[in-house]
């Protein structure tokens, strides 16, 4: 019988366990193998490609110039398969590729393969993960140790995203570090207009509590156009403050009288 060293959750070697030869010491079969997974990738396809017919395109259903009289070939519709954009002749259309295997073909093909990796020296026997909690990550970390793969490093995000004012929809962290809703309002980042008067809103709660993160945080870019006008509005003086002119007729008329006196 096969045999291959066994492991513990640590990486470490243990003893030795002996296989099943009906599993890991069975003829390969290339041919079956091949068109097992040739029939297991067959069936991830979705099959959801379509193309329109003569009938199914739009228009066409008129006659394009009368029969004769023109010198050109007779045409009955626009929509025939030589005009451009009529019907596709031998188009694809929705259909299914899954292919049925016998049941003892996908177990000779999965003896074959587990007898293949045998050989490889691709099959690593863990005594037992003793799991503490329903989490995938220790042991996934067990059997990287096992199979002898070197960990792999914490990749810490760059500066840029790391900074509190950027918004989630461009942040590229995960979503517990995503800044909070007050962060949000205080991003000068455009958006769309509900969104950013959700932003100005929560700019104003903000710069009330805090004074100097007005200065800090600038208002979005909408506000500050309002602001600016409603700034240029109130220095410009009211027309019932000014002194009022004199117009031209007016001017005009005494001119005149006086040259004819």
């Amino acid at each position: 019988m096969p045999q291959t060293t066994l492991y513990d959750r640590t990486g470490a070697t243990v003893g030795s366990v002996e296989l099943s030869d009906e599993l890991f010491a069975a003829p390969v079969n290339a041919a079956v193998l091949h068109q097992v997974v040739t029939a297991q990738l067959a069936g991830r396809r979705t099959g959801t490609h379509d193309t329109k017919t003569r009938g199914e395109v739009r228009g066409g259903g008129k006659k394009p110039y009368r029969q004769k009289g023109t010198g050109r070939a007779r045409q009955g519709t626009a929509s025939a398969p030589h005009y451009r954009g009529g019907g596709v002749v031998f188009g694809p259309h929705p259909r299914s590729y899954e292919q049925r295997l016998p049941r003892k073909m996908k177990r000779l093909a999965l003896r074959g393969a587990l007898t293949a990796k045998f050989g490889d020296e691709a099959i690593k026997v863990i005594d037992t993960f003793g799991l503490e909690a329903i989490k995938t990550t220790r042991p996934r970390r067990r059997a990287r140790r096992a199979r002898g793969d070197r960990p792999r490093p914490r990749r810490s995000p760059p500066a840029a995203t790391r900074s509190s004012s950027c918004r989630p929809a461009t942040c590229r962290r995960s979503r517990s570090s995503w800044p909070t809703r007050s962060t949000w309002s205080t991003c000068s980042t455009r958006t769309s207009s509900s969104s950013s008067s959700r932003r100005w809103r929560g700019w104003r709660r903000s710069t009330r509590e805090r004074p100097d993160r007005a200065r800090d945080h600038p208002a979005p870019g909408h506000q500050r156009e309002v602001d600016r006008r409603v700034a240029v509005a109130a220095s410009t003086p009211s027309p019932s403050t000014t002194t009022p002119t004199r117009s031209r007729s007016r001017r005009r008329s005494r001119s005149s009288t006086r040259r004819r006196t």
